[in-house]
C-alpha cells in the first residue's frame, strides 16, 4: 500500500543560528538561539517565522484542517 501524501509544507523547528527577521512581519526580529519555524518554499528556499506567528499559523491551520475534516464527515 502506497503511504499518504502530507498536506503540509515541508517544515521544522529548531533555533536561529543567527539573528534574522521573521517572514511573516519585518517588525519581529528572531534573535540568535530563540526558536524558529523553517517553513520549506521549493527545493532552495526556505521563509523563517518567529515563535508569535508560527503559533498563529499552526491555530489558523488546525481551523482550516477541522474544516476539511468536518465537510467529509457532513457528506458521509
Amino acid at each position: 500500500m502506497a503511504k499518504y501524501k502530507s498536506m503540509l509544507k515541508t517544515h521544522s523547528v529548531g533555533v536561529a543560528g543567527r539573528k534574522r527577521k521573521c517572514y511573516h512581519d519585518d517588525a519581529h526580529s528572531i534573535q540568535k538561539g530563540q526558536l524558529v519555524l523553517e517553513v520549506k518554499d521549493g527545493q532552495y528556499k526556505a521563509s523563517f517565522y518567529c515563535t508569535e506567528c508560527a503559533l498563529h499559523m499552526i491555530n489558523q491551520c488546525r481551523e482550516r484542517l477541522n474544516e476539511i475534516e468536518d465537510n467529509f464527515r457532513q457528506r458521509n
